[in-house]
C-alpha cells in the first residue's frame, strides 16, 4: 500500500492515538490538530510544512531551526528565571556584539550589549526613580597600614563604611578592572574613627600594578586630616580615571570631615 487516505484516525476507543517511542510518525505536508497534542519525545516539523493546532501543544525540548521564529501571541509567559541570548556554539564578545532586546514602535526601542564600551546600551534612556547601593562593612582592629581589595568581576558595593577602632591608612586594590580608555570609576568611604585614630585612603593599586602608577591627586594638592572626636565621620569619594587619550590612570580624591551630631 502506498496511500492511504482517511477522514478521520481514532484509537479503538475513540480517544488517543498512540505512536510507540520506539516508532516515527512523519507527515510530508501540512498538519492540522483540532484538539491538544502532546508530544514526549521529538516534534519536528521540516521543509516547507507547517504544524497548527487550535487547541495546546505539549511539547519535552523544543528546537527550531531556521532563520526567523514568529510567536502570535498576546503575552508570552516563561517559567525560568533566565534567558540566554546569543547562545552560539562558541560564544565571545564578539559574537555578543549588538544582542539585546528590541521593542516595536513608531521607532526602535533597544536595550542592545555594545562590546566596545563594555556597556548596555538603552535607545531611549531610562527613566530611574529610585537607586540604591550595598555596602561593605571594614572594620579596622589593629593599627597599621592595611588594603582593601575589589574585584570588579565579583564585587558589587562601591560604598565602604570603615569603623576605625585603630590608625591606618589604606591602599584600594582594585582587580579585574577593564582597561577601556575613557572610563571612571567612583568609590566612597565613609570613616568613623574612634578617639584620637585616623584612617585615610593612602594608595591605589590596578590589576596587580604598582601604586606609583595612579598617584592620588588630593583636593586642594594636601592629603586631608581626619577628625579626632569620636564618633564624627569623614567621607571620601575616589574617583579613578582611565584616561581618554592615553593608556594611563588618574585618581582624584575629595574628603569632608567632621560629620557630627
Amino acid at each position: 500500500m502506498s496511500t492511504l487516505r482517511v477522514d478521520n484516525i481514532k484509537g479503538r476507543t475513540a480517544t488517543t492515538v498512540n505512536v510507540p517511542s520506539t516508532e516515527t510518525f512523519a507527515v510530508a505536508g501540512n498538519q492540522t490538530v483540532g484538539g491538544n497534542v502532546t508530544v514526549t519525545g521529538t516534534l519536528t516539523v521540516s521543509g516547507g510544512g507547517s504544524f497548527s493546532t487550535s487547541g495546546a501543544v505539549t511539547v519535552g525540548d523544543l528546537t527550531v531551526n531556521g532563520t526567523t521564529t514568529t510567536i502570535n501571541s498576546t503575552t508570552l509567559s516563561v517559567d525560568d528565571k533566565n534567558i540566554e541570548l546569543g547562545s552560539v556554539a562558541s560564544p565571545s564578545d564578539t559574537t555578543a556584539a549588538g544582542g539585546g532586546i528590541t521593542l516595536k514602535g513608531a521607532t526602535d526601542k533597544t536595550f542592545l550589549w555594545d562590546s566596545t564600551s563594555l556597556n548596555w546600551t538603552p535607545t531611549p534612556g531610562f527613566t530611574v526613580q529610585h537607586t540604591q547601593e550595598p555596602v561593605r562593612a571594614v572594620t579596622v582592629s589593629s593599627a597599621g597600614d592595611f588594603s582593601i581589595t575589589y574585584n570588579y568581576n565579583t564585587n558589587t558595593e562601591n560604598v565602604f563604611f570603615i569603623q576605625a577602632n585603630e590608625t591606618g591608612n589604606f591602599t584600594l586594590a582594585l582587580t579585574n578592572l577593564p582597561t577601556t580608555l575613557g572610563k571612571a570609576y567612583t568609590f566612597t568611604f565613609i570613616i568613623n574613627p574612634a578617639s584620637s585614630k585616623t584612617c585615610r585612603p593612602k594608595d591605589i593599586t590596578i590589576n596587580g600594578g604598582a601604586a606609583s602608577d595612579v598617584p592620588i591627586r588630593f583636593a586642594g594638592s594636601t592629603a586631608p586630616t581626619n577628625s579626632s572626636t569620636n564618633g564624627d565621620e569623614d567621607i571620601y569619594t575616589l574617583t579613578v580615571l582611565r584616561r581618554p587619550d592615553t593608556a594611563g590612570w588618574m585618581a582624584f580624591c575629595n574628603f569632608s570631615n567632621g560629620f557630627g551630631s
